[in-house]
């Protein structure tokens, strides 16, 4: 049985900081919002989720990382990294301090999320685990932002489909976007850049064509769910 239930990330996700303007995540030079999510397969030694933290305040932080297991698959681990140092699982607030000058973010490797589906059984465990991560200022605890990284773990995990397999196109769209695979596809899912889920379909053909006037510009992420594996694309909406 998983250890919390929905209703905790419910309200986990309703709850907002006090100050979360004074922080900001992002990677991959793209804004994190309150949700993030992360796939790989369950047999996987770890699967591992990055931020950059910036100060957009006008003063110095002092920041430290507190860690959050909201829900998590019966037979896994997880533990963070920041500031040069990887804490054990069972080590929830980091020791270490990194101090951000006003205008100032760390470094691409400075935090790291580790999500371990095979810590306990050798082929993994299949499923979703929620992890919140809250960065804060240790010296003003209400200068905080939170992310809840939803790591995924499937079954063969993502780029198992090889490159050529996959078309989505056009790409920037406007109102539609087609999707073809030499595998017959099963599911698609458009998320945003927080995680929700923005449209969503079942199919057993290889190619669809997607109506998308109903999305604002900006980027999404595609998954795309088939009989031979499971791949993430970016998709940009003019």
């Amino acid at each position: 049985m998983k250890k919390i239930t929905f209703i905790l990330i419910a309200l986990t996700l309703a709850f907002t900081t006090l100050n979360a303007q004074d922080l900001s995540l992002a990677w991959d030079g793209e804004p994190i919002g309150e949700t993030l999510i992360v796939y790989g397969a369950q047999t996987d030694a770890e699967i591992v989720a990055h931020a950059i933290l910036t100060n957009e305040s006008d003063h110095s932080m002092d920041i430290k990382v507190l860690r959050e297991r909201l829900e998590m698959q019966d037979s896994t681990s997880s533990q963070f990294c920041w500031a040069g140092s990887c804490y054990p699982p069972n080590t929830d607030l980091s020791f270490d301090v990194l101090t951000l000058a006003a205008g100032a973010s760390c470094g691409d490797e400075d935090f790291s999320g580790h999500y371990i589906p095979t810590a306990y059984i050798p082929t993994g465990v299949w499923g979703d685990s929620y992890i919140k991560y809250t960065f804060f200022n240790e010296n003003n605890e209400s200068e905080a932002i939170s992310v809840v990284v939803q790591f995924s773990a499937t079954t063969t995990g993502i780029g198992d489909i090889e490159e050529t397999a996959i078309a989505v196109y056009p790409n920037p769209a406007n109102n539609f976007v087609n999707i073809e695979s030499q595998s017959r596809i099963e599911r698609i899912g458009i998320y945003d850049l927080t995680g929700k889920t923005v449209y969503s379909t079942t199919s057993d053909q290889n190619k669809l064509k997607i109506n998308i006037d109903f999305l604002e510009s900006g980027i999404y992420l595609i998954k795309l769910e088939t009989e031979n594996g499971i791949r993430v694309e970016k998709l940009n909406v003019r």
